[in-house]
Parts: C-alpha cells; sequence; structure tokens
C-alpha cells in the first residue's frame, strides 16, 4: 500500500490510495480488506474512517469487519512469551537508544557492553503479536551481516523450542 520506508510507522497511505479505497469500499459489490503488518491503531487512526472497509492487523492476528469498530484478537489464545526471550536478542544487536547519552556511547568499552555497539540505523518493534527486527537504516553490508548472525542465533537457540518463522532478508 505504501513504499517501504526507513522507519515504519512513517509509511502513510497517499491521498490517491485512500480515495480509491473509498471507491472501492462505495460500491455494494466489493468487500474490501486491508491485511497489514500495522498494528489496529495504526490502522484505525489511518483508514478507519473509510466507510465499509475492513482490516487484517498484525497479518492476521487481528480482525475489525466491515462496518465494525471493535477488533478481534486472534491471538489472546496463544503463548505468546517467546516475545521477551526473541527482544533479548534483538536487543543485542541494536544500536544505542537516542536517549542513551552519545557522549557516553563512544567512551564504552565495546568488550563490556557489546549491545551498546552493535548495528547502527537498527531499532525493534514489539507488537502485540509480533517483534521486528528493523536493520533498513544501517550500513548495507554491516546490517545484513549482522541480521545473518542474528538469525543463526535466533534458529539455533529458539526455533527448536519455539515455533518461529524468520523474515527475509
Amino acid at each position: 500500500m505504501t513504499p517501504i520506508v526507513k522507519t515504519p510507522s512513517m509509511a502513510l497511505p497517499s491521498e490517491p490510495t485512500l480515495e480509491a479505497l473509498e471507491r472501492l469500499c462505495a460500491d455494494p459489490k466489493n468487500l474490501v480488506y486491508i491485511i497489514s503488518g500495522r498494528d489496529g491503531d495504526f490502522l484505525t487512526q489511518h483508514l478507519g474512517n473509510i466507510k465499509g472497509l475492513g482490516m487484517s492487523a498484525e497479518h492476521g492476528g487481528f480482525m475489525r469487519p466491515p462496518g465494525e469498530t471493535k477488533w478481534t484478537n486472534f491471538t489472546e489464545v496463544l503463548d505468546m512469551s517467546w516475545l521477551a526471550e526473541v527482544e533479548e536478542i534483538f536487543k543485542y544487536y541494536t544500536e544505542v537508544s537516542l536517549t542513551f547519552p552519545m557522549i557516553f556511547a563512544r567512551t564504552i568499552d565495546p568488550i563490556l557492553f557489546p549491545s551498546l555497539q552493535r548495528t547502527t540505523g537498527s531499532h525493534i518493534e514489539v507488537k502485540k503479536s509480533s517483534i521486528t527486527w528493523h536493520y533498513r537504516a544501517s550500513d548495507p553490508e554491516w546490517g545484513l551481516f549482522q541480521c545473518r548472525q542474528c538469525q543463526d542465533l535466533l534458529e539455533n537457540n529458539l526455533s527448536r523450542k519455539r515455533p518461529i518463522e524468520g523474515g527475509s532478508l
């Protein structure tokens, strides 16, 4: 629906897209759904005013039929405790937070605090049913290398005990 951008929250539907959705939904012969990786709050904020539009958030984890305001949570019966384990691994590969004083980050020993020296430009996006490590704003070669290292760690340590699916590189 939108081009990939460095910060996922900046991927907003364009006016022509919104107009096309409104035209499609206005035709009673159409049943229109948006299937998105974004969360329900994001979809509600940016598409919730389109009459007759159904929405699926977080890649099908949540559903809101056309004409309704309540979301159905399909993940509430699932064991989501794996999110915390994955987040710890992602933190290891993520750059220091902007709230961390950068003057101190330059003086930190990378042996003692390796997570503070990892992948510049990366960040973690946590949702109700998923977690994503974004590295598209990092150096392309280094980001891909770190991604492969992270994927290897996930596959060798968590996939044996959890139903984890790795994303595309």
